[in-house]
């Protein structure tokens, strides 16, 4: 019996393959092993100033507007997704997020002003503070919020819907954490984009679709993007550093004399809602917002250190004293949101997002609770 001839060795080409194969099913594996790590990996402190965010929002989300520098685009639908959410938004006809107004009946209806903590692209419709407002109340309540609006957009958005919904009254949600320094830009803001066209879409700077995907779903990308966050604020001259340090410098001891200056922008947009509810016999009431550094304490020392501030020397509560002074004196109504969400963070319930800074659903019930109280109650 002849003997079977030998096998022949495998080519060269398909050696190369096979190692291939092994180093590409290595590193595949390795970046699950990686980005697994990474979601059981605490993220830095101010994560949610180093992340970013906002910048994860879709093209065309806001459209121009001259007067409101741009207002959420009628008619859309989309999904927002970023680390801890992925989120169904809808536009109604009128710019506002959520379903189209019924008719009229004698329902109280109310309007909700405010930015991106209003708008709450972070959270599902019904968890927003809009939509459990009203449930608690049994009002009708109409989520007037856009990311980087300030209190200057309260009183012409309110003339514009105040006839159309038939606006009983006003909350404006005043985020401490940039509000006042919106509203000082305001003026200038509008002048430089007065010869826009009103109603275009926005679209935001190129990111390669690829970069865009991974950045809103992976924990290994978004703590990869802290890190340099991080090595940006520590550069000298950074822009970013800069400007974080400006804003978080109101909340120590040494930049409340600082407040004073920052508070004539707000209190001429404060006024100017005040007269537009006036004019309508509605009622105005303020609830003021802090940032996530402000209630959760251990935010506190590595936001501060991203600008060289002492936690030490902080004055936490001092910008919302003076807001509060002020509303006092213009005969505004206000409503503290700060000790219920510290509450909430002291119970374990997390009322922000880690790597967002805005509210979570948990968050969104305390404000909706805080606020239905106040406005039972109006203080």
């Amino acid at each position: 019996m002849t003997p079977s001839p030998a096998p022949l060795p495998p080519s060269r080409a398909r050696r190369w393959l096979s190692r291939l194969g092994l180093v590409v099913g290595g590193l595949v594996v390795g970046v699950i092993a990686a980005e697994l790590l990474a979601r059981l990996i605490e993220p830095h402190g101010a994560a949610d100033i180093l992340f970013n965010a906002p910048g994860n929002a879709p093209d065309g989300l806001y459209v121009t507007d001259k007067e409101l520098l741009h207002r959420p685009n009628p008619g859309l639908n989309v999904t927002v997704r970023s680390l801890g959410y992925e989120v169904p938004i809808r536009v109604n006809s009128l710019g506002l997020r959520g379903a189209e107004p019924g008719p009229e009946t004698t329902t109280p209806r109310w309007l909700i002003q405010g930015d991106s903590f209003t708008f709450a692209a972070q959270v599902r419709e019904e968890e927003t503070t809009t939509v459990k407002l009203g449930a608690l109340l049994g009002w009708e309540t109409f989520n007037g919020g856009a990311d980087a609006w300030g209190t200057h957009q309260a009183a012409p958005l309110f003339r514009r819907l105040a006839e159309p919904l038939g606006l009983d009254g006003l909350v404006i949600v005043f985020f401490l954490g940039n509000d006042l320094f919106d509203n000082e830009r305001y003026p200038m803001e509008r002048q430089r984009h007065a010869s826009r066209p009103d109603g275009n879409p926005m679209v935001g700077g190129f990111t390669h679709p690829v970069v865009r995907f991974f950045t809103r779903r992976s924990y290994l990308l978004g703590q990869w993007r802290v890190q340099s966050a991080l090595r940006e604020f520590a550069r000298e001259g950074s822009p970013e550093r800069g400007r974080w340090r400006g804003e978080l410098r109101l909340f120590t001891q040494e930049g409340q004399g600082e407040l004073g200056g920052k508070l004539r922008a707000t209190e001429t947009a404060l006024l100017a809602a005040k007269r537009a509810t006036e004019e309508r016999g509605a009622k105005l009431v303020v609830a003021i917002a802090p940032p996530a550094f402000v209630v959760e304490e251990d935010r506190l020392a590595p936001t501060f250190g991203l600008v060289g501030l002492d936690p030490a020397k902080a004055e936490l509560d001092g910008p919302e004293r003076q807001v509060k002074a002020l509303l006092d004196r213009l005969g505004v109504a206000s409503c503290s949101l700060t000790e219920p969400l510290r509450a909430a963070a002291k119970a374990g319930e997390a009322p922000y997002f880690q790597y967002d800074g805005h509210w979570t659903a948990a968050g969104h019930t305390v404000v909706a609770q805080t606020l239905a109280s106040c406005l039972e109650t109006p203080r």
